[in-house]
């Protein structure tokens, strides 16, 4: 029975080994397994904010060509309400004479 106690023993040793390797496998390919989707991940989150900056810009840009007709407009509306202010401050004076 001695001499069986130590072969089974190192069955036992030999059979826990093959349980080792076989989970330093298992974590290995898990840990790839990982790194690989973390990999896709990131190349999706990269494209999806790509596709973002570009209709971003786009926005922009079409804001600022719907805002460029208005501010023009406005400013030919400031103009010309600088251009009559001489006039209706004339037009204030005759008639703030005409009520006395």
């Amino acid at each position: 029975m001695r001499v069986r106690e130590p072969e089974s023993v190192h069955e036992h040793i030999d059979a826990l080994q093959q349980q080792v390797s076989e989970l330093k496998k298992s974590v290995d390919q898990t840990r790839r397994e990982t790194t690989q989707q973390l990999t896709a991940r990131l190349e999706q989150v990269r494209a999806l904010r790509s596709h973002i900056e570009a209709a971003t810009d786009d926005a922009v840009q079409a804001a600022d060509q719907s805002q460029n007709p208005w501010q023009a407009m406005r400013a030919d509306l400031a103009a010309k309400m600088r251009d009559l202010r001489p006039y209706r401050a004339k037009a204030g004076r005759s008639q703030g004479r005409c009520r006395r």
